[in-house]
């Protein structure tokens, strides 16, 4: 729970740089501290480097900038100061999570959302489509799908909106007959 506190501040505190500088795109700020953080969880060694308790905070960024160069080559300023900032605060383990907010806090600037939709067979375009205006209008704003395939739920589907789930699947339908019929309502 603190660290969700900790990578929303951290996240929003990016978003507002961007805004004030207007020079960088933030598309462009998520999909590189995106693939920063990638290159951080598969990097073992790098990661156990920046999170020791031994080294520098500026050995850490140069570590982190030597062993990403051709990552962080053509970052935009406001995001090197951004993890100068996060190595300098210990908070490398957070980068993940951070992403994750940032991305949030990036869709609620734009009134979007992505919904992560696990059903029990494949969604086409068709119900793709229905399925994102229906969520549009019940969370008024635009929403966009990622669906997945999850043979166990047996029928219906999950949809996940943020912290807000929606639990359509059949073994949640049962569950709520049964309850109905235990407390007779």
């Amino acid at each position: 729970m603190k660290e969700t506190f900790v990578a929303d501040r951290y996240s929003r505190a990016l978003f507002l740089a961007l805004e004030e500088q207007k020079g960088a795109d933030p598309e462009t700020v998520l999909r590189k501290l995106a693939d920063i953080a990638g290159k951080l969880a598969s990097d073992d060694k790098l990661r156990t480097d920046l999170n020791s308790q031994i080294l520098s905070a500026e050995k850490k960024k140069k570590l982190l900038k030597d062993r990403l160069s051709a990552v962080m080559s053509d970052c935009p300023a406001v995001l090197l100061r951004f993890l100068d900032i996060v190595i300098d605060k210990k908070r490398a383990a957070l980068l993940p999570l951070i992403v994750s907010r940032f991305e949030q806090a990036l869709q609620e600037s734009r009134q979007s959302a992505k919904a992560f939709v696990r059903s029990a067979a494949a969604l086409d375009d068709k119900q793709k489509k229905a399925m994102e205006q229906k969520l549009s209008q019940m969370f008024g704003k635009k929403i966009e799908i990622e669906s997945s395939v999850n043979p166990e739920l047996i029928a219906g589907m999950v949809v996940q909106i943020g912290d807000t789930v929606i639990d359509n699947t059949l073994k949640s339908q049962l569950k709520k007959v049964k309850s109905r019929f235990e407390y007779g309502h």
